[in-house]
């Protein structure tokens, strides 16, 4: 575990973990030529236009159609690529899980799956928008590692991991804008989490946007 305290007591800088996504494929994108990146007609949305007007040649519009970006991704990593597939996780999850399960999990091929709009803080988008059971489909994939960032530098250094690890990977991302709790120095290390702050009664544990809230209802029990 990695100890890193924060004072939530006051007013925190905030970003939607989806722009640190973007901010790691760019990253990817100028020191890995093997990254290749896939979208489902919702780049602007899941941020991953940013990689498309840097790297048009690296990138694949699939348009709506989950299942067969998740077969083409399948198909890049068999030639040695890497590629992000990303698409709100609705969509991502409910309509390719075949593939995903099939194609890339049991067959334990280098794809990293990206669904954005994570949980129920999509309220605007309404209901069909809002991914509750993605991360708990995922986890029970063989071979999936599953990530679900607190803030948009744990997505950004999310990111970076999974592309430098081996296997298929899901990471879930929020639209919604989430104080920063982590900064460049905080370490990171998928399957470690971190502790935020030390006692001896109680344990709360978090994940994702949720870790604020975490935090918060520690500052009340305090």
């Amino acid at each position: 575990m990695v100890t890193a305290h924060k004072d939530v007591s006051g007013t925190l800088e905030g970003k939607a973990t989806r722009f640190g996504y973007s901010d790691g494929l760019l990253i990817l994108g100028k020191e890995d030529p093997r990254v290749f990146v896939l979208d489902a007609d919702l780049a602007k949305s899941t941020t991953s236009d940013r990689f498309q007007k840097e790297f048009p040649d690296r990138f694949i519009d699939c348009g709506i159609a989950e299942a067969d970006m998740v077969g083409i991704a399948g198909g890049l990593s068999l030639m040695g690529k890497v590629p992000f597939t990303s698409t709100y996780g609705t969509f991502m999850v409910d309509r390719a899980l075949d593939q995903i399960r099939v194609t890339v999990a049991y067959a334990e091929l280098n794809v990293k799956i990206v669904g954005a709009h994570g949980g129920i803080s999509v309220g605007p988008d309404g209901a069909t928008h809002q991914a509750l059971e993605d991360l708990g489909i995922m986890r029970m994939l063989p071979h999936m590692t599953v990530i679900n960032p607190c803030d948009v530098n744990e997505a950004r250094k999310a990111t970076l991991a999974v592309a430098a690890m081996q296997g298929p990977a899901f990471i879930r991302l929020g639209r919604e804008s989430v104080p920063i709790l982590t900064d460049d120095a905080t370490l990171f290390e998928i399957g470690k989490g971190i502790t935020f702050e030390d006692g001896d009664d109680i344990t709360i544990a978090a994940t994702g946007y949720m870790v604020y809230e975490a935090l918060l209802a520690h500052e009340e029990l305090k």
